[in-house]
């Protein structure tokens, strides 16, 4: 069974942080606004939305340390999210 751990962004409270670790201990990480993209600007005057969202996986993965150190981030964010519950703003 997959879970999901998020937070909100400190300084721009409309990102979230948002990691996925599957049945079979991959990570997937994405970051977007409440309308589920983020905007960025690909050149002054050039706004383009996009979802990003990246995958690291345990089998046949080429990054291993980042992986671990992905799963040692998921569980700080279940702590940081029982001691400091976030709601959207």
């Amino acid at each position: 069974m997959s879970k999901t751990a998020q937070r909100i962004g400190d300084i721009d409270p409309r990102i979230t942080l948002r990691l996925v670790t599957t049945d079979d201990g991959d990570i997937i990480i994405s970051i977007k606004d409440e309308r589920g993209v983020i905007t960025r600007e690909l050149e002054p005057g050039a706004l383009e939305e996009c979802a990003a969202e990246v995958e690291f996986t345990d089998s046949g993965g080429m990054s291993h340390k980042t992986l671990m150190a992905l799963h040692a981030l998921f569980a700080a964010m279940e702590v940081d999210n029982k001691e400091y519950p976030q709601h959207p703003r």
